[in-house]
């Protein structure tokens, strides 16, 4: 499991910031199940920016992610750190 920001969309891949500071690249398929604001999605609906978790097979050269939860509304921290709080939107 990993979890960051998408940094890049293409075809048939996403890339992701991860909260651990690396940048890992997973396949979709078919197969991927996607979620963005807890509602079903496609890959097309996921944006660069949006806070995500992934679920994912295949160490090595070329993970495929099988489960994709996005939430454009909470985008992580660039400085967040494993364990430290999450920062959240200021109530206008």
């Amino acid at each position: 499991m990993l979890a960051g920001n998408i940094t890049r969309m293409t075809q048939g891949s996403l890339t992701v910031n991860t909260d651990r500071g690396r940048t890992r690249t997973l396949a979709l398929t078919r197969g991927t199940t996607i979620t963005v604001n807890d509602q079903k999605a496609s890959a097309a609906d996921l944006k660069p920016g949006a806070a995500v978790m992934a679920f994912y097979v295949g160490p090595g050269a070329h993970p495929r992610a099988i489960l994709v939860g996005a939430d454009e509304a909470y985008p992580l921290s660039r400085t967040a750190r494993p364990g430290a709080p999450i920062e959240e939107p200021a109530d206008d």
